[in-house]
Order: C-alpha cells, then sequence, then structure tokens
C-alpha cells in the first residue's frame, strides 16, 4: 500500500523527541489541593526520570464514503540514561491493515549505533557521538510545563486516592511548545501533518493525570480537532493516493494520548541476538 511505504520512510527518518530524565526529591505531592497551578508547578520540579517506558498514541476516526476510516500510529518507547540506551517501536494502523518498525539506538564499548528492522531484516548503522547523543538527550531534561502553568486557571481540578486530573480546554497557540516538546508533532509528521494544519485559536479538550506523592505526569490525553476538518481530511485523502472529489472523508476524532509507565524502574533493555550478532 502506497501510504505504508510513505509512512515507512518517514519512520526511518523520524525519531520521537519525548523527554522527561528523573530526579528524586524529599517533597511530595500531598492530598486535597485544589489550586491546578500548585500541582503544575510542583509537577515541575519532579518531571525528570533516569529511565522510562512512554507510550505515543494518535487515532484518528472518521468516516470515507460513509464507511468507517480508522487511523492509529503508535510510538512505544524503552530509555535508560544508565545503559545508554534507547528502543523505539512504531505501530502504523490503517483500518485492518497493520505495518510495525523498530529502531533500537545501543552503543557497543564507546561507539554508537542506530538499528533498524526494515523488511524483517536488520541493519546497523554506526552514528557520530553528536547524533547519539542528540537522541539521548532530550531525555535528561525536565518536562516543560511553563506554558500549562501560565494558563493552569483553565483546568479543573478532579481528585482520586492516587491521581490528581486536571481538565480543561486551551488554545493549540498557548500550549505550541509543550506539543512540540513531548513529540507529539511527531506523531503528526508522520502523516504529513504539522501544526498549520490546525486552527491553533480553537478550543480543544485537554487532560492531564498527575501522580500524587511523586508528582510524575501520567498521561497527557489531547483531542485536536477542527470543526471544519477540511485541512485534515484533505491531508489524509493525499496520502492514501485518493482524489478527493471523488472521496468524502470526515474527520470525527482526532486523539493524541501520551502514557508514561515504569519512571525510574526500568533495570534493562534486551537487545535481540540478531542486533548483537551484525557485524
Amino acid at each position: 500500500m502506497l501510504l505504508f511505504k510513505k509512512i515507512k520512510l518517514l519512520i526511518l527518518s523520524c525519531i520521537v523527541g519525548t523527554g522527561f530524565v528523573g530526579c528524586s526529591s524529599s517533597e511530595e505531592l500531598k492530598s486535597d489541593i485544589e489550586d491546578p497551578v500548585e500541582i503544575l508547578n510542583f509537577a515541575k520540579t519532579v518531571n525528570m526520570f533516569e529511565s522510562l517506558h512512554n507510550n505515543i498514541t494518535t487515532n484518528i476516526k472518521g468516516i470515507l464514503n460513509n464507511q468507517q476510516f480508522d487511523t492509529s500510529i503508535v510510538f512505544d518507547s524503552l530509555y535508560s540514561s544508565e545503559q545508554q540506551k534507547n528502543v523505539l517501536k512504531t505501530t502504523v494502523s490503517i483500518s485492518e491493515n497493520e505495518d510495525k518498525s523498530f529502531i533500537y539506538f545501543i552503543k557497543e564499548g564507546d561507539i554508537p549505533y542506530r538499528c533498524i528492522n526494515k523488511d524483517n531484516n536488520w541493519s546497523k548503522e554506526q552514528l557520530s557521538l553528536e547524533e547519539f547523543n542528540n537522541v539521548l538527550i532530550p531525555f535528561s531534561e525536565p518536562m516543560y510545563f511553563d506554558e500549562l502553568i501560565a494558563i493552569g486557571n483553565v483546568f479543573n481540578v478532579i481528585e482520586s486516592n492516587s491521581i490528581y486530573t486536571l481538565k480543561g480546554q486551551v488554545k493549540v497557540s498557548d500550549i505550541e511548545e509543550t506539543l512540540k516538546y513531548i513529540g507529539i508533532l511527531n506523531m503528526l509528521s508522520i502523516i504529513n501533518l504539522d501544526l498549520d494544519d490546525i486552527d491553533k485559536e480553537i478550543n480543544v479538550d485537554l487532560k492531564l493525570d498527575i501522580e500524587k506523592g511523586t508528582g510524575y505526569l501520567k498521561n497527557f490525553n489531547i483531542n485536536v480537532i477542527e470543526e471544519e476538518n477540511e485541512s485534515i481530511a484533505k491531508t489524509i485523502v493525499d496520502l492514501i493516493n485518493l482524489p478527493l472529489d471523488s472521496f468524502k472523508l470526515e474527520i470525527i476524532n482526532f486523539e493524541v494520548d501520551l502514557n508514561f509507565d515504569q519512571a525510574n524502574t526500568v533495570d534493562n533493555i534486551e537487545i535481540p541476538q540478531e542486533i548483537l550478532d551484525i557485524k
């Protein structure tokens, strides 16, 4: 399928820039906090991870000529600062079709490599230290919370036993740097979308789940959808090489979901033997 061929080329040249590195804190995010800005300010100080498992999913649901048309793109990534490893698995699903790619960033001694699975075969490419560090460096910076703090009064706080959920509507233009930082725009680039294809001044739903105690951001969910949807629909129809005048695509949901797991608890990232055997 032409779409998968295009996506494969993009995936091999696109690395998720989701970066968060960890530090410990003697402070705890207590219960009974009602001010979202206080919660966000605490989260800003602690959302740094030495190791992490994160997952970014983009789901686009639509109707193509009165038939359901669903697209899902998943970036699943493991990172370890101590091991100097980053593993990226990308899964692209379009209706019933699915395509997967794997990329490992590893060091053997002092030499960094990028290992890519393409057409069920592994290839191994030596990188410069600068290229390798550019993959890992984003993980060594704190989560970008400044924009969220600046508009903190738009959020309502919902408290559960272990999580603070902050829900509100924000303008895309108000969180543009945040979207860039956490790698959501890398997701959009896989289907040739960028912020210029989305009305930055519309209000969109945003939800944050922040863990009590640690203050870690566990989930970031945003529904990026236009009122008219024309630019997004045209991009997708163009991408699958269909004449727009013959195919009507209506976008009914465009959601990006970012999940974090195993913060600072990833002990070991296994490298497949077939990669280790490549000379």
